[in-house]
């Protein structure tokens, strides 16, 4: 029997292909697994961008809300000094 480690996770299996819990063992040709990172990477970048230009979205949203706070602090002031 053969035993492989991930990280702290281990399994193994037999000369049939088979893991310890008798569940087949489906290995990718190395071409299928590189096309799978290439488009997992991908699909991180393309999540990274959308996340950075929601944060983006967020601050400016932000700032404006600020700045119309800050004016309509200072338009009422105006107004309780002239009533």
């Amino acid at each position: 029997m053969e035993v492989g480690k991930l990280g702290s996770l281990e399994k193994s299996s037999n000369e049939h292909g088979r893991t310890s819990n008798g569940r087949e063992q489906k290995l990718m040709p190395d071409k299928k697994q590189a096309d799978r990172r290439t488009r997992q990477a991908q699909e991180v970048e393309a999540s990274q961008k959308r996340l950075r230009e929601s944060i983006a979205t967020t601050s400016r949203l932000v700032e404006e809300s600020d700045k119309m706070l800050r004016r309509h602090r200072k338009e009422r002031g105006d107004d309780e000094a002239e009533g």
